[in-house]
């Protein structure tokens, strides 16, 4: 079981995944998202490393799963669109782009389309 921690830095108003990435526009987070993570900024000092992936091998735990909507795979793989992907954590729908998507996976060498992962908070 890998585990794997996110790290968040407020950026004037906004917050971004700490990736190593040269076009940061491709890495904003949409507003439902961003309200979360600064829930998590206790000290309001900017950071926020809480939370974490955890793939999930053998017994899977139900709460905090992390799946996107099949038909949004389905068009990642197949086009070069830069479009908003559904994502559902425990039945509850977020959303991001699909540069964003590809970023994490790059970064953090994830395989969320055939992996289970859970997000938690730590």
């Amino acid at each position: 079981m890998r585990t794997i921690n996110l790290v968040f830095k407020k950026l004037g108003n906004h917050w971004y995944p700490n990736l190593n990435h040269s076009n940061p526009t491709e890495l904003i987070l949409n507003p439902v998202l961003e309200k979360y993570i600064d829930r998590l900024d206790e000290f309001n000092d900017g950071i926020v490393d809480k939370i974490c992936l955890i793939e999930q091998t053998g017994f899977i735990i139900n709460n905090g799963l992390i799946q996107f909507d099949e038909k949004d795979i389905f068009r990642y793989f197949t086009t070069d669109d830069d479009f908003i992907m559904k994502l559902y954590i425990s039945g509850h729908k977020f959303t991001i782009s699909s540069k964003l998507y590809n970023c994490l996976e790059n970064e953090y060498k994830l395989d969320l389309h055939e992996c289970i992962y859970r997000i938690s908070i730590l």
